[in-house]
């Protein structure tokens, strides 16, 4: 389950009634906005709504970050890639807080406006409080709803291609960039990279993009440390899911960044229907090409190292090109889009979570003035009290009656016990 894309779906299902509330300037004093992203709420409830202490005003006086002495936000770095969310301080010129409308990848906040937008500490702790909530939302979501039946393994450990080039088969460079096209052909599957291979002439260093075509920023970056001149040599990486069926992945390097040259085994495992395969060529295809269609490809003009800076029309599919370049692939079912599909049947989990949340929040604080202080007094009563309205035993309850209808799920996907054609609805237990 990719609980990111799952935590942007459920996100605005509640949101947050813009109306009076400090500036940052001044966290005591009255004024202020709320930004769009969190004033978008699809059920029409907002979080100011769950509870009569959940105020901006009583949220401003209890959340932490707030403060001038609280560190608002790790500074810009020109060298990191910032997933959308991601709030960050850059400090020239002043110091403002800008939040990731994309991910994206050495994109000066102040200056572009389509990877970032500005925001405020105030607006950072609400969305990050929010999150929180999210999170432990979809914690128990697994716990009672038992997600792993779901999120089977179909096949593990399958290598794109088998054997190796010989020394002498070298592959011209000429500054592109080379890899593979991937291509999900099923919904509700992932492919995992966990190993990559590379055969090289020369003994380097060599960074490995993963790149999805909604985005110019890598998805991931893998640094091999490659000391096996002549030989593959496979490296064991952070598991790393390809899930999202619009769009495809791109997984390569740029000869750019290449020393010497990268070998040609020349598989034929990647002709078109395989046509032209050995028997072995032909079961390796078999083995993950149910799942997954892959391609390998190079584009003549690439742009920028380490940044997706072609359009899909600049690539040239070279079926009997492999780049020197393997990897090692799992293949499980995933059931974020049932989930994003179904998200609707998340609505009270999402109002009782975020409800707890904010009224722990306020009950816990840390912050010290006369207005945290009477409404941690008002929170904790109700935290600890033996009444039904308890926030706890009402997010418990929530997550005991969240259910989802699994029958639209890919068959692969489903329990033995499901899979005979069935409309299948299941609740928490």
């Amino acid at each position: 389950m990719n609980d990111t894309r799952l935590l942007a779906a459920l996100a605005p299902m509640v949101g947050f009634r813009p109306g009076v509330a400090a500036p940052d300037s001044a966290p005591e004093s009255p004024g202020g906005a709320l930004p769009a992203y969190l004033s978008e709420t699809l059920t029409g409830v907002y979080v100011q709504d769950l509870h009569p202490l959940l105020t901006l005003e009583t949220l401003q006086a209890a959340l932490p970050g707030l403060t001038d002495a609280t560190p608002s936000a790790p500074v810009w770095d020109e060298a990191t890639t910032y997933a959308a969310g991601a709030v960050v301080l850059e400090s020239s010129p002043g110091d403002r807080l800008f939040r990731a409308k994309t991910t994206n990848l050495n994109q000066p906040p102040a200056t572009n406006a389509d990877d970032w937008q500005a925001t405020t500490r105030l607006a950072a702790a609400l969305e990050a409080g929010r999150v929180a909530a999210l999170r432990r939302l979809l914690t128990g979501f697994r716990l009672h709803q038992n997600v792993g039946q779901y999120a089977k393994r179909l096949r593990d450990r399958t290598p794109l291609y088998l054997g190796e080039a010989r020394a002498t088969n070298l592959v011209p460079k000429s500054g592109r960039f080379v890899g593979y096209r991937f291509t999900l052909r099923e919904a509700d599957l992932a492919c995992e990279v966990q190993r990559l291979g590379l055969q090289l002439s020369e003994a380097q260093s060599l960074a490995v993009y993963l790149f999805h075509s909604s985005q110019t920023a890598p998805v991931a970056t893998f640094e091999l440390a490659y000391d096996q001149p002549g030989r593959f040599q496979y490296f064991d990486v952070t598991p790393t899911a390809l899930d999202r069926t619009e769009g495809h992945y791109l997984l390569g390097y740029f000869e750019a960044s290449l020393t010497g040259q990268a070998l040609e085994s020349a598989p034929r495992v990647f002709m078109d229907g395989c046509g032209a395969c050995d028997s072995a060529s032909a079961a390796q295809r078999s083995a993950w090409g149910r799942y997954v269609g892959v391609v390998p490809l190079r584009v003549g003009s690439p742009g920028t190292p380490g940044t997706l800076g072609f359009a899909p029309e600049a690539t040239q599919d070279t079926p009997e090109s492999a780049y020197g370049l393997n990897a090692v692939m799992s293949f499980r079912c995933d059931p974020t889009e049932l989930f994003i599909r179904e998200r609707w049947a998340f609505a009270p989990a999402v109002q009782a979570a975020l409800k707890l949340h904010f009224l722990e929040q306020i009950a816990f604080t840390q912050r010290v003035s006369g207005l945290s202080e009477a409404a941690a007094a008002m929170a904790k009563e109700l935290l600890e009290s033996a009444r039904p309205n308890n926030p706890r035993t009402e997010f418990l309850e929530s997550l005991k009656a969240l259910s989802i209808e699994f029958s639209s799920l890919n068959r692969l996907c489903l329990p033995s016990s499901m899979a005979g054609g069935f409309a299948v609805r299941t609740r928490a237990a």
